[in-house]
């Protein structure tokens, strides 16, 4: 199994061919993945890791067409951004872009079907609705998990559960009472 480990910093995963634009990491390939197309063959990698590197890209769109063309059809891309609730989101002045949990429906293809029955009726009620619009891109993936990430104490105080439960209206109602830390997924693409 091919891994490619894009942003791998000084945490490679053990295995996985490392890619980073910085010399000082443990990279093996020297690249700049933010506004470059990335340096391996078309339909070549069966998992990608992307922790922590989607932020920083120039156009978070273009990135994930990029992977999506690396990739073979059924690959998993596993990836972390911080939440764009969390604080230290902003502090990072390298940090382009800020996430919500939503914006992998983008590439889910599934339009209106994100939330649908007594959910949507309720993301509407609560005015919390927001469609994704998958015209964008070509490039699609099959959501297998996606979860936001809590301090201890808000995991205490229910807020990781009912933000879980409920995404959008937590995001919408209730993310800047509770802050999030970081948005975990994965991904299967689908070509």
């Amino acid at each position: 199994m091919r891994t490619l480990d894009i942003g791998c910093g000084r945490q490679k995963e053990a295995g996985a061919i490392g890619l980073d634009m910085n010399p000082a990491t443990d990279a093996d390939v020297l690249a700049d993945v933010s506004s470059s197309p990335l340096p391996v063959r078309p339909e070549s990698v069966d998992r990608i890791v992307i922790r922590h590197i989607i932020e920083h890209v120039d156009s978070p769109l273009r990135f994930m067409e990029e992977l999506h063309a690396a990739a073979r059809d059924g690959a998993e891309i596993e990836g972390v951004t911080p939440h764009f609730s969390n604080p230290c989101s902003f502090a990072d002045p390298t940090h382009k872009h800020h996430f919500s949990l939503m914006f992998l429906n983008f590439f889910s293809g599934e339009g209106e079907k994100a939330s649908s029955g007594w959910r949507l009726w309720a993301n509407r009620f609560l005015e919390c609705y927001y469609p994704p619009i998958p015209f964008y891109t070509r490039a699609r993936f099959e959501i297998i998990e996606r979860r936001i990430t809590f301090c201890r104490l808000h995991r205490w105080l229910g807020a990781a559960w009912l933000a879980n439960r409920f995404p959008e209206i937590w995001e919408f109602h209730f993310s800047g009472l509770f802050r999030a830390r970081d948005i975990v997924f994965r991904l299967r693409v689908r070509k």
